[in-house]
């Protein structure tokens, strides 16, 4: 149960740093 909450833990924040990757990027490329 301790092992699957941290394995959730690492997914949801490993996908808010692609997210927020992504966000860059895109600005980025806007303000270019």
């Amino acid at each position: 149960m301790e092992f699957q909450a941290d394995t959730e833990a690492k997914l949801l924040s490993g996908l808010s740093l692609t997210t927020n990757v992504s966000k860059l990027n895109l600005s980025n490329a806007e303000s270019i």
